[in-house]
Formats: C-alpha cells, structure tokens, sequence
C-alpha cells in the first residue's frame, strides 16, 4: 500500500490506515470489503457519483498483532508532530499537491460538502498549536475555577468549572484542588461518526497529547472515511514514529464478538457520534463486561448572541460576514453551527435591519460556499410557514424563496414549545434572528428552558471587557454552555478548549461531575477583526 493509496480513478480509497511497518503481519489472511457513499448516505455498488472505501476485516491473529504493534511504537515529542502536521496541512491546502488532489476527488462527492467550503474549513487545521494543547494537557486546574473563570495556561480566555452534584454547589472554601491525577490510558479507543471531515484525527490528535502515549485504535465513520487516513499517510511520510501508535478501522457494530473484544482492550473510550449510537456503545460496554473511561460527544445545540454595541453602521459590516459564515459551513449540520441569532434591541440598528445585513451577507458569501446537503423542499416549506406568520405580524421574512437560505425575525411569545419549534427549524441554513431586550436575559428567558447537556457553543459578538460580560458567561455556563466563541469560529474550534465541557487535562484527571466552560478570547472584537481578514484573504485568494 503506498502512502496515498488512491485508485487511478480517483473514485475509490482506504477507508482504514495501519502504520507501514505492522501492515503485512496485521493485514495477512485478512478479507476486503468496500462501502460506496454519495452526499453522506450510504448507496448501491457502482452508483453513479459515488465514491468507495475499502477496509479490512482482520483475522484474530492479525488483531493480536495489532494491538502489540500499537503498544509498543516508539516513543514521539509533541513538537515533531505539530511541526509535521504544519507541512501536512500546507499540502493539504496547495491545488498542486497529490494530498489536496486525492481530498478533492473523494470528499466531495462522499460527504456531499462542495470543495470550496472544505477548503476554506480545512485551512484552520493550521491553527493547531500542539504544544498549546500539550500544557492543557497536563495542566491542575486550581480550585478557585469552581467559583470563577481562571487563566489556562499559555492561552486567551479563561476557564470556569461547574459541579452537577448538589454537594459540588455548596459553597467551598479556598483549599482543596478540583482534580486528581491519575494514570495516563495504555488503550484508548475512538468512534468517530458523521460526514464532517476529521472527527478521527481530533481524537487521534487528543490521545497523542497524553505521555507515554497510549496505543490509540478509532473507528472510522462510513460517511467521512478518507480524510484521516489521507493525513496520517501523510504524517508517516515525514516521520513513521509519529504515528505509530495509531489505527484506524472500520468495524461493524453488529459484530458483537469483535464489537467486545475491541471495548475490552480500551481502558479509555472518546465517542463522537449520535446520542443513540453512543447509548448502543455503552450498553456494548455494558455486555461486554468492560471498564473504560467514558468521553462523550454527542448531540448539542448552540447558538448566537449579538450584542447592540455591535449593531452599528461600522461593525455590523464586520460582524454579518462572520454569523452568515457560521450559518453556511457544513450547511448548519453541525452541532456548533447557530440554531437562533439572540440579537439586543437598542442599539443605533435594530435586529430587523441586522437580518437584512445577514441576509445580504449569505446572498454574496453563499455564492463562494455553496450549499451541499440542504434540503430545498424544506425550506421552501419553512419559509411558506414563516410567510403565514409575517402575514400575522408575528414573523418577519428578510429572504425571497429563490433563496437557498431563509432569514426570518421570530417575533412570536416564546413559551417552551415555541422555543423548542423555533430550534428545530433552524436547519438547511435558516437563520432565525430572536430580539431581546438585554442579552443578560438568554440565561433564564431562553436556554435555561432547555435540557443543560444539550447546550454547546454561544457564539458572541459582544464588548468582553465590559464589566456585563462575566456576569453573563457565569450565567450561561450555568445553564450548561460549555464554550463561548466568537462570530465566525463556531465551526472551528481549539481542542485547548472545553470540548462539550471536557479539557485534555481530563485525560488524566479526575474530578468531580460537571463540566468546564471556557471563553475562548481576552478581546472579542480583536478576534472579531482577524476572523474577518481570514475570510476577506480567503475570498481573494479563491477569487484568482
């Protein structure tokens, strides 16, 4: 197998990757099956279009000797990794390079995600700062997190701790650490799923953070399984040691025998799936008669918040690009992608007139990015439904039906249900804009009506040096907001941050149940400016 084992056509690829030097032992006597794709849903052989993943089912001896292999790589500093990855990701995004190449003839078509967004997505993979991650890492969060947010080291932003237990809320006094380590994992398995490209290698990279590190096995996702093989090839090349303790695999869940051997191998288990594929796992880990540690990354909802200080002739220009850019990576799929726009009233512009520069902004951006996975019926029902509402006075519909987006200002009372509507119709890019009186009231009049661990991102256009603003991410991460991002890095985030509530350091911690919040900025307008010039070279560079 080489190194980018693409087939001449372009139409078929490894879904799996094995280091080099365990491939001939791991793969001997092994059988092969392929699994076609095509915009995300699994299809017949030879279907017109799709694209095809290969992967192996091993015999018992080939597992053995995987597992010794992985288990005894060799040692890697963190630092030739990230600089490796660094070269990985400038080929990934040079037009010229065989990797940018194989990316754009198998993702595509697979995912059903145009190459254009995958570029523009894939560039902040050059924001990964592995030795950032790698302090977290190992870092003790102090006791004093439990009771405001605290500095993470070597980074912006700050970090909150918040306990579930009624005994965790009682007040504490100043001693006592809030963690306690524990051995480092020998055996951590992922399940990655779902068709947004690089879920396998974000556990892949998290595990290698973790010294010694663990022998690491993910299973692959049928509906994205090119793009980690493509970069841990592509990391072998530079140097095999650095990914020598990795495998990826696919599997199927039905194979119960296999499903439990490989659950008791693990002494640590990330799951980034669906909440029903997670609960099949666990019940697996159940049966299994295995006890790993749990990280779960299931179902989430997030949201934006846009402060009046921003609803200004000079800043909406800014900040409008940024929330129509959060709204159209991925196609609003993922679980950072905005539901509602929370928009403060009083400011020298109103939310109706924030939704006309939103829906101008996804007019011009959306041309660049074009959908890949919207469901145009839909949406043409959606915006049918919100027609009727405006018709009442209780909506406001800012998009034309020859829209492949809908913008709408929600003026309907919100109890419960109406809340829980308004969210479930935010999908195949609708943006609802919700005013508000005053963004401190998000915390009680909106997501503390929902479910706690449901809660995700809130992206924030907002003045975070005033003194409001700590007072409102306190609230927030109450309800259970586990990050606060700026507009436009919804769908981008820093694995040095909270990860649905979980830090790196939780790898070899332990503490008491609840989550981490953390604010990912000192200065929220200084990021909101550098978003925009990204995105502003990037449409200069795209436009060449």
């Amino acid at each position: 197998m080489s190194t980018l084992p693409i087939a001449d056509d372009m139409h078929a690829a490894p879904g799996f990757w094995i280091p080099a030097a365990l491939r001939e032992r791991v793969l001997e006597g092994a059988t092969f099956e392929t699994t076609w794709g095509l915009r995300a849903q699994l299809v017949a052989p030879q279907t017109p279009g799709a694209t095809a993943a290969t992967w192996p089912r091993l015999t018992p001896t080939g597992w053995r000797a995987l597992w010794e292999g992985l288990r005894t790589a060799p040692a890697a500093p963190v630092a030739a990794l990230e600089a490796a990855l660094q070269q990985v990701v400038r080929r990934l995004l040079d037009p010229c390079d065989a990797l940018c190449h194989a990316v754009h003839a198998l993702l595509p078509a697979h995912t059903g995600f145009p190459a254009a967004m995958l570029d523009f997505a894939l560039g902040f993979f050059q924001d990964l700062r592995l030795a950032s991650l790698a302090q977290v890492a190992t870092w003790s969060p102090p006791a004093e997190a439990r009771r405001s947010f605290v500095r993470l080291p070597g980074l912006p932003g700050g970090v909150r701790f918040f306990d579930r237990s009624a005994l965790g809320r009682l007040s504490r006094g100043a001693g006592g650490a809030l963690t306690r380590s524990i051995p480092a994992p020998r055996t951590l398995v992922g399940f990655a799923a779902g068709n947004i490209p690089g879920a396998a290698l974000l556990i892949t990279l998290l595990g290698q953070l973790v010294q010694p590190r663990p022998a690491i096995l993910v299973r692959n996702s049928r509906r994205e399984p090119f793009f980690t093989p493509l970069l841990l090839a592509a990391l072998e090349e530079l140097d095999p040691a650095l990914v020598a303790n990795v495998a990826v695999l696919l599997w199927d869940y039905d194979d119960a025998a296999l499903q439990a051997a490989v659950l008791r191998e693990a002494d640590f288990l990330v799951m980034v799936a669906g909440d029903d594929t997670i609960a099949r796992i666990e019940a697996d880990v159940r049966r299994a008669g295995a006890s790993p540690r749990l990280h779960r990354h299931g179902h989430k909802l997030s949201f934006s918040a846009v402060a009046r200080e921003f609803l200004t002739a000079e800043r909406l220009p800014l900040v409008a690009p940024l929330a129509a850019l959060d709204t159209l990576i991925w196609d609003q799929n993922g679980c950072l992608s905005p539901r509602l726009h929370f928009v403060e009233e009083g400011g020298a512009l109103t939310p109706e007139e924030y939704a006309a520069a939103l829906t101008a902004a996804l007019r011009g951006l959306g041309t660049r990015l074009p959908c890949g996975l919207c469901d145009l019926h839909r949406l043409h029902s959606r915006f049918d439904k919100f027609h009727a509402l405006a018709a009442g006075g209780r909506a406001t519909v800012h998009s034309t039906y020859e829209d492949p987006f809908l913008v709408v200002v929600d003026h309907r009372p919100y109890d419960p249900l109406t809340l829980a509507e308004a969210i479930n119709d935010a999908r195949d890019r609708t943006v609802i804009v919700r005013p508000v009186p005053e963004l401190a009231a998000l915390p009680s009049g909106y997501l503390g009506r929902l479910p706690s661990r449901n809660l995700q991102t809130v992206s924030v256009a907002l003045d975070s040096r005033a003194p409001e603003f700590l007072p409102l991410a306190e609230a927030l991460g109450r309800c259970g907001v586990t990050a606060l991002r700026t507009v436009g890095r919804a769908a981008f985030p820093d694995l040095a941050y909270s990860w649905d509530g979980l830090l790196p350091c939780d790898f070899i911690t332990r503490r008491p149940a609840g989550y981490y919040t953390t604010c990912e900025f000192d200065d929220a307008l200084a990021q909101i400016e550098d978003t925009a010039m990204r995105l502003n070279r990037w449409l200069e560079r795209s436009s060449g």
